[in-house]
């Protein structure tokens, strides 16, 4: 399993991240949708989502957290991770599902 790390608000995948979150159309265009926290990702999972990209904070996360059902994995640090998250209180784990 091949970990991407992205430091930049301007990366490619940051930006569609941030463009799922807030563009409805963009999420029935690319039948993607965002989810917050390792408790949500996980009943996802069960339902039988399918994670596109997973983007995590080992800072925030731990290492050990990546679901090996993840498509791409994106490592974050702490800092961009706060501007990508849409929650107080996370786990360090938001990802297109």
């Amino acid at each position: 399993m091949r970990v991407e790390s992205v430091t930049s608000a301007q990366n490619r995948k940051v930006k569609t991240l941030l463009a799922l979150q807030e563009k409805a159309r963009l999420r029935k265009e690319m039948g993607l949708f965002v989810v917050e926290g390792r408790r949500e990702l996980g009943h996802c999972v069960r339902a039988g989502f399918e994670i596109d990209t997973l983007f995590y904070c080992p800072e925030i996360a731990g290492a050990e957290t990546i679901l090996e059902n993840s498509g791409q994995i994106v490592e974050v640090p702490r800092e961009l991770y706060e501007k990508i998250a849409y929650r107080g209180g996370t786990e360090g784990m938001i990802a297109e599902v």
